[in-house]
């Protein structure tokens, strides 16, 4: 029988297939926003019936991070702002509804979250 090989021998494979986004919080009069996006749209400027959505780095670019660790942030915020289909869905593990209330800007989701219970 052969020996399975550990993953863990290939770092640069999973570095390849991980997702990542970038994570920003913003702390204003005891509140916390916590801006979101997926790795690939920071920079971008995203047209949607006759509306610019620019996201940029001054509100999303924080630092950059796995998408699956992205709970532990919306955890912190009072308001969640997340742009990008891997966020959203990734979200959307913890709450199915997210889906529902997320908005399709041109093929990326977006939603808002407020947050009044303890994620």
């Amino acid at each position: 029988m052969a020996k399975a090989l550990s993953i863990g021998w290939f770092p640069e494979l999973i570095d390849e297939m991980t997702e990542y986004c970038y994570v920003k919080l913003h702390r204003e009069s005891g509140e916390t926003i916590v801006a979101i996006c997926d790795e690939n749209l920071l920079g971008r400027v995203i047209e949607y019936r006759g509306i610019r959505i620019r996201i940029d780095r001054e509100f999303y670019g924080g630092i950059k991070v796995p998408v699956e660790s992205i709970h532990e942030y919306i955890a912190m915020g009072s308001v969640v702002n997340l742009i990008g289909n891997n966020v959203v869905r990734e979200a959307a593990k913890k709450n199915k509804l997210l889906l529902d209330a997320a908005i399709d800007l041109n093929g990326i989701l977006h939603v808002q979250i407020i947050n009044v219970y303890k994620w």
